[in-house]
């Protein structure tokens, strides 16, 4: 950074823009005054974009109804205390230094727009982009560790006390937590039916026709509610050894 004498009065600062972030420019300059020259600090600064390269997905731009989605935005030539998001269709709430887009019942289609701050105060879009919403993916049904159409031996399924519902590794959501509100446990060739209580325990029923569910297959309705709070059932049928 230096100063680059020009013609009578005038001159230019070479600065430099091959690494980004923000830089500092200090230097004095010569002033007349009454005739005579007068040396004046000056100072400023200036930012350089971080050069970046984006693959996009845009058929998998998906909000989840009643989820916290978190979005990020970045934006070349912008720092990050200077980019923002809003939304349409949605809700956008900061969170540390990520964004939280909430969708209400009924919407279909939401967009988030990114944008950046100027210096001047000014505020600038910088992408808008549309995303699909949807309903969050129906969980898997578990007792214990047993999944739908497992073959678990007759002392595993005695030992259980607790079903539950959550998300396998083939979804990539995480902390979703789903409450299990009540439910049926039904073996085939036994009449009764044992009841699960809230919070997925298995009463005495339950827990008696299980243990007799040796090479009879078994049947586990729940109702359960997901973040978005509406009432669903999903099942687990598995054959006992």
């Amino acid at each position: 950074d230096k100063w680059v004498p020009g013609n009578g009065d005038r001159g230019s600062i070479n600065v430099r823009g091959d690494q980004p972030g923000e830089h500092k420019i200090m230097g004095t300059i010569m002033v007349k005054q009454r005739g005579i020259k007068v040396p004046k600090p000056f100072e400023f600064t200036y930012t350089v974009g971080q050069p970046m390269g984006v693959v996009a997905l845009p058929e998998m731009r998906v909000l989840y109804r009643g989820y916290d989605n978190v979005v990020e935005g970045t934006a070349s030539g912008f720092p990050a205390d200077r980019v923002t998001l809003s939304g349409s269709g949605c809700s956008i709430t900061k969170r540390g230094n990520q964004y939280v887009a909430k969708v209400g019942a009924g919407t279909r289609e939401a967009t988030i727009s990114v944008n950046g701050r100027k210096a001047d105060g000014g505020s600038v879009n910088l992408g808008s982009f549309k995303f699909k919403v949807k309903s969050l993916p129906t969980p898997n049904l578990y007792l214990g560790g047993i999944s739908n159409g497992q073959k678990p031996g007759l002392s595993s399924v005695r030992a259980q006390s607790r079903v539950s519902c959550r998300y396998d590794e083939s979804v990539l959501l995480t902390n979703v937590k789903f409450t299990i509100a009540s439910g049926t446990v039904s073996v085939d060739g036994i009449m009764r039916k044992g009841k699960i209580t809230g919070g997925g325990g298995l009463d005495g029923n339950a827990k008696n026709i299980l243990s007799q569910s040796a090479g009879k297959q078994v049947t586990i309705m729940v109702n359960y509610r997901g973040p978005d709070g509406v009432s669903k059932r999903t099942a687990l049928v598995f054959t006992t050894r």
